[in-house]
């Protein structure tokens, strides 16, 4: 584990203006990508698709060309949106299950953490709306939406909730997933979709000796340190300004700007483990796929 974050950490200085601009123009896209979500309601899948899609598109060339020590260009932060319909493709492919399923789980802790919140510190509340719909005969939704909005405390912290719930979210993915990116890095290899990277990548024994969940777990610390830091800031800007979607953005670029850092660590390291462990399967594969198009 130790090699992985000695080779991330030293090719990151090495090409560190690049990596640094790459974060922070992923950080804008998603903080403006964020607003637009926020203001005109459309969901955040559209996101997923079209800046983190691409983006992990582009983490990986940089991480490919740095491994083999190539020059980076401030160019190739815009790969993924160069080869828009490939990136999205092939990302959505490897990533789009088992993110829908870490979704559900979001959506279940979530409910369970502001379901047992308001039924443990907000009884009374509760005992109101029960009062309310006892007393008519079709319940009044748009009278008891208007109450729970009204209750600017509650509202502050069901979104603390809602934060700790996507924490939880994030960090399963980071955990679980990683090992996929294997599988992106291969495809940009051979661009061949009709082979099973996925099975090749579980048979590597020899990753095993690198405690890779630990070691994401470990650079899970800058999602949890960057929500805490949102969670605080997100609570100290309600209390100053009445401004919800500002609030919301702030805190949500500080999110991911510091969340941004483990991605050096994420990218390289699987490239580098890459570069060790499969180039004997690149090359097999690679005269295989030659011999299949001819």
């Amino acid at each position: 584990m130790k090699e992985l974050f000695s080779t991330a950490i030293s090719l990151f200085k090495k090409n560190k203006q690049t990596w640094t601009l790459a974060i922070l123009v992923y950080c804008l896209i998603m903080t403006i990508g964020l607003g637009i979500t926020m203001i005109t309601g459309l969901g955040n899948l559209l996101l997923i698709i079209f800046v983190v899609c691409p983006f992990i598109f582009t983490f990986i060339k940089l991480s490919i060309k740095g491994v083999d020590n190539l020059p980076l260009d401030n160019k190739d932060i815009y790969l993924g949106y160069k080869d828009l319909s490939r990136s999205i493709f092939i990302t959505l492919r490897k990533f789009l299950a088992p993110t829908l399923l870490c979704l559900l789980g979001y959506i279940g802790v979530y409910f369970v953490l502001s379901f047992g919140y308001i039924y443990l510190f907000e009884i009374d509340l509760v005992q109101k709306i029960v009062d309310i719909a006892m007393k008519q005969e079709a319940i009044n939704t748009q009278e008891i939406s208007a109450i729970l909005l009204n209750n600017t405390e509650l509202m502050q912290k069901l979104m603390c909730l809602n934060y700790m719930a996507l924490g939880v979210m994030i960090i399963l993915l980071n955990v679980f997933l990683n090992k996929k990116i294997f599988s992106i890095i291969f495809f940009m290899c051979i661009n061949s979709t009709r082979i099973n990277y996925d099975y090749i990548v579980s048979n590597k024994k020899e990753l095993n000796k690198y405690k890779l969940t630990i070691y994401n777990i470990t650079i899970s610390l800058f999602y949890i340190i960057g929500l805490t830091l949102a969670v605080l800031v997100n609570y100290l800007l309600n209390n100053i300004m009445d401004n919800a979607i500002f609030s919301y953005l702030v805190s949500s670029f500080i999110f991911l700007i510091i969340s941004g850092m483990a991605i050096p660590f994420k990218y390289i390291a699987y490239t580098h483990l890459f570069n060790q462990y499969f180039n004997h399967e690149v090359g097999k594969l690679l005269e295989e796929e030659i011999k299949y198009r001819q």
